[in-house]
């Protein structure tokens, strides 16, 4: 959950004399909320698996790169080809399939997330939300710039200054007040509510 200034870190590879690449992991993201490509990004990568398919019925990735970047996507179309991590067409249809509805499942991930957080933040249970959609977040105004164009007129048309933040992805994070026995507490006495099928990453 750390924001990073993707067009800072691009301008300095950039100037450095080993011009180092600067691959950028977008899956928390997507392409809905953010373009680091846009920012200077050399390389985004994506877990096709979590947003953009978006069924859980897909595991996938991909490494999305520039049009002057031609003799690095050869290079790493050889290597998909030699390792054997191709993914089968009806993979790929599955992927393509949950492609077509990001962007209203990014919109509604994104409310819905920013409405968590500021319900954490004024919980007294909890110590701290990490969501940089927040305005309290203290990278906010980098998260703002760092939106895609299409994320930017969206976020424009529901955002009311001093309603206390904007949508910025579907993921938060907060601290628990306390020590480890409150953080235990609140573990085994939660309840997770999924549709089916569903999986969770710890």
């Amino acid at each position: 959950m750390r924001l990073i200034d993707i067009s800072r870190i691009a301008r300095l590879a950039h100037n450095h004399p080993s011009n180092p690449l600067v691959l950028v992991d977008n899956t928390f993201l997507s392409p809905f909320y953010s373009s680091p490509l846009l920012l200077g990004a050399d390389i985004v990568l994506h877990s096709l698996t979590k947003y953009v398919n978006g069924h859980s019925d897909v595991v996938m990735g991909a490494l999305i790169l520039p049009p002057h970047h031609h003799e690095l996507a050869d290079k790493l179309r050889f290597l998909q080809n030699a390792i054997g991590s191709v993914p089968s067409p009806f993979d790929s249809w599955l992927a393509q399939r949950g492609s077509k509805t990001l962007h209203l499942r990014m919109k509604a991930h994104g409310t819905n997330a920013l409405a968590v957080a500021k319900a954490l933040e004024s919980s007294p249970y909890v110590e701290e939300v990490i969501y940089p959609g927040l305005e309290s977040h203290p990278k906010n105004a980098l998260a703002y710039k760092s939106l895609s164009p299409h994320a930017r007129k969206f976020v424009d048309s529901v955002r009311y200054e001093g309603d206390g933040g904007f949508p910025y992805g579907g993921m938060v994070s907060f601290r628990i007040k306390g020590g480890l026995k409150e953080a235990e507490t609140f573990l085994t006495s939660t309840k997770l509510v999924c549709s089916t099928p569903c999986y969770y990453e710890y």
